[in-house]
């Protein structure tokens, strides 16, 4: 009856992967909040870009709308630390990141690319 984010994220990645929909999951493992916490969400490909919906709480609005956008996402600093937004990847990246993975941050099984300026610019285009 419960799930977190991140299982509801990687489940919905999943099946639209089995629609043949390219998605990835995404996140961020602190965000730059007094509130601090984590949250995973899902990115899929469409026409030729990545958009992003949160599995957990669907927005009426529809793609690239939800509830930590435009803030807090816009507070992501880039660089790689636990306040980056990353998005995982099946294959080292050339810059050979890995997603740090909140519960455990010394797994780094997880590749991911920094796609924290992607989101950053987005957001302040939004406002």
């Amino acid at each position: 009856r419960n799930a977190s984010c991140s299982g509801l994220s990687i489940f919905l990645v999943d099946a639209l992967r089995a629609a043949g929909l390219p998605a990835r999951l995404a996140g961020v493992p602190q965000w730059n909040t007094p509130e601090g916490g984590n949250h995973n969400w899902v990115e899929v490909w469409i026409s030729g870009e990545w958009h992003f919906l949160g599995a957990s709480e669907p927005d009426p609005q529809g793609l690239d709308h939800a509830w930590f956008f435009p803030q807090p996402v816009t507070k992501a600093v880039p660089g790689g630390g636990l306040r980056s937004v990353y998005a995982a990847s099946w294959k080292p990246t050339p810059d050979g990141l890995h997603f740090p993975l909140y519960y455990d941050l010394t797994k780094r099984w997880v590749h991911a690319y920094d796609v924290t300026s992607t989101y950053v610019e987005h957001a302040a285009n939004a406002m």
